[in-house]
């Protein structure tokens, strides 16, 4: 069984929360994963830690929607995955931040173009 956590900084606006949870959406209608969950590392709930306790999946993989790599990927969140996989013997992997795939690339391009095609209206 393979699990899903996409994890975002958080914030206290309810608009983070629905951008994460519109990306666990269309993540669960792919059907790759048997659990998609969205947890937030600074900010909001649930928490990082709450969730990967939560969830019954042998191999967890969690994806920081963030830009770069910064403090929370690179101590806060290993510091959680090490603590989650001795409490519970399964595997956690933690992907690459986001930031410098080539489809946020093209989102940016993909935002400019629509902004252009309105302004042309």
């Amino acid at each position: 069984m393979k699990g899903l956590v996409i994890a975002g900084h958080g914030s206290k606006s309810s608009d983070f929360k629905n951008v994460l949870s519109l990306h666990k959406k269309r993540i669960e209608k792919l059907g790759v994963f048997e659990e998609v969950e969205i947890a937030f590392v600074e900010e909001g709930s649930p928490t990082l830690a709450e969730v990967i306790d939560s969830m019954k999946s042998e191999t967890i993989f969690i994806v920081p929607l963030f830009i770069s790599p910064g403090y929370h990927v690179s101590k806060n969140i290993p510091e959680l995955i090490e603590k989650a996989e001795t409490s519970k013997r399964r595997r956690i992997v933690l992907c690459d931040t986001v930031g410098d795939d080539v489809f946020v690339t093209f989102a940016i391009i993909n935002k400019i173009f629509h902004l252009v095609e309105e302004l042309q209206k």
